[in-house]
């Protein structure tokens, strides 16, 4: 501590270059002056003063100080920006035991097969009018206008995966379910994406569960088994899905 309070860095501050944003609590038990003279030092600095006593100022008000940061950063936020609801089938690819399977065929061979894996799930979104919304290399989501195509397209995956690519056949997991998703700068998130996720996360390896709202939307036009019922992480109540075959 007595050594951090010699630490002097006034002479520097004017040959700082970058935008810099100083954020500090007014009755900090360190001195807001401190703050104001970084901030009257460092070129082109901006102050923002927090009512408070926390050291730490974004404890007292998370959101306010995210969106400071968020607005310095990129010249906005996310409560500016324009939220819009869609409706979406939201499908979740998810490949069961990959951690053991890299180690099992090899680091390289793995990446081959991560790699063909996202090639034929971004090439089979697009044919079947969906888009790829987030990669995570061994799973996806997936966003389709309509839940035939979304269904057409986890058993087209399915059967991607089941034929295997060098020689390894790896069986994952898949969730759908519709609902109107809340839209922002190509993403989806909401309960619908929740739901979606969950469904997903309780299919064991080759299986494709789907919601009810799902299964009424196709209308006989695809072979289910079912119904389960299920309770999801975080999310009251007993939901009924279907296994699409």
């Amino acid at each position: 501590m007595e050594a951090a309070l010699r630490i002097d860095v006034r002479s520097v501050l004017p040959a700082l270059s970058v935008p810099t944003l100083v954020i500090h609590a007014t009755d900090d038990l360190i001195p807001v002056q401190g703050a104001r003279y970084l901030a009257d030092h460092i070129p082109g600095a901006k102050l923002m003063e927090i009512a408070g006593n926390d050291h730490a100022p974004w404890i007292r008000d998370p959101d306010q100080i995210s969106n400071a940061i968020e607005e310095f950063l990129t010249g906005t936020h996310r409560a500016q920006r324009q939220t819009q609801r869609a409706l979406r089938t939201v499908l979740f690819t998810d490949m069961v035991g990959s951690t053991a399977r890299a180690a099992s065929v090899g680091d390289e061979r793995w990446r081959m097969i991560l790699e063909r894996f996202d090639q034929a799930t971004r090439g089979l979104a697009s044919q079947f009018g969906g888009t790829v919304v987030k990669g995570q290399g061994d799973g996806f989501m997936l966003a389709f206008p309509a839940a035939g195509s979304a269904a057409a397209c986890a058993l087209a995956i399915q059967r991607s995966l089941n034929e295997g690519w060098a020689g390894v056949p790896v069986p994952a997991r898949m969730g759908l379910h519709t609902g109107n998703a809340k839209a922002e700068g190509g993403d989806f998130f909401g309960r619908t994406v929740v739901v979606a996720a969950r469904i997903s996360s309780m299919a064991r390896g080759g299986e494709i569960l789907l919601s009810q709202v799902v299964q009424e939307d196709l209308n006989g036009a695809f072979s289910l088994e079912g119904p389960r019922a299920l309770s999801l992480k975080g999310l009251d109540g007993i939901y009924t899905v279907f296994e699409l075959i």
